[in-house]
């Protein structure tokens, strides 16, 4: 369960040159840029295993920390209004490993957002959702609560600072400019977009391509991410406007 999740997780890792405070396991057998994580059998009961719950923490760090610091960097390039959502076919090496889903559930304090994450993959039969209250001034976790597979909804149990593995650093808008190489006609899933193509090189000689249409939650349709000869492809499938809490969060 949940091996694929090394996919969505590793290169956002190591390509942002900052891999503490993460989490060590051994490596997939088929890709060997980072560390995966394996929640291992499903454990039923009214609040779930303190390893389930501890595992649930882990692992909905690294979806965010992929979702909005690839690189190191704030991934998006509009703001996300409350409800927006995206969902998104990820690739590793033209292979289709899973769908993520993101949106953005609104704001109840100033700086403090609820953002929800989920993943899925038909050939493991896995699904898992997360529901995060991220402080944007720190990227601090301050609530989260999680459903794995057919289990019940529950509040993961969240200590004081515990922060995105990689936090993100928004680009400025000149520097976008200067790192945009041209435009390109992107067929996605979602549909057809003329987009600008923004490319960076990453700390350790990876690669970060970024392409940017703003009629879509988010302002992105596709991006990728490489290093050392692999490759993972995040293609947008869907989007909308009418996300709220699938797990009872407020």
């Amino acid at each position: 369960m949940f091996k694929n999740l090394v996919f969505v997780s590793l290169v956002s890792i190591l390509l942002s040159g900052c891999p503490m405070g993460v989490p060590r396991a051994p490596r997939a057998p088929r890709v060997s840029l980072g560390p995966t994580i394996d929640l291992g059998p499903k454990i039923s009961g009214p609040s779930g295993s303190k390893a389930q719950q501890q595992m649930a923490l882990q692992v909905s760090q690294l979806m965010l920390s992929y979702k909005v610091s690839p690189g190191g960097f704030w991934l998006w390039q509009k703001d996300f209004e409350s409800g927006e959502w995206t969902k998104w076919d990820v690739y590793s090496d033209g292979t289709k490993e899973m769908e993520t889903e993101f949106a953005y559930l609104g704001s109840f304090t100033e700086g403090r957002k609820w953002w929800r994450l989920a993943y899925s993959s038909e050939s493991e039969d896995t699904y898992a959702v997360f529901e995060a209250l991220i402080d944007h001034f720190d990227y601090s976790f301050r609530r989260l609560r999680s459903k794995i597979n057919d289990g019940e909804k529950q509040e993961v149990p969240v200590p004081e600072e515990t922060f995105l593995p990689v936090q993100p650093k928004k680009l400025t808008p000149e520097s976008i400019q200067a790192a945009t190489v041209g435009q390109e006609s992107v067929n996605v899933p979602a549909g057809s977009f003329n987009a600008s193509l923004v490319r960076f090189t990453t700390d350790d000689d990876g690669e970060l391509n970024i392409w940017v249409n703003h009629d879509v939650p988010g302002g992105v349709v596709k991006y990728s991410l490489s290093h050392d000869g692999e490759e993972m492809v995040f293609d947008l499938k869907e989007y909308g406007t009418d996300a709220v809490t699938l797990l009872d969060s407020f």
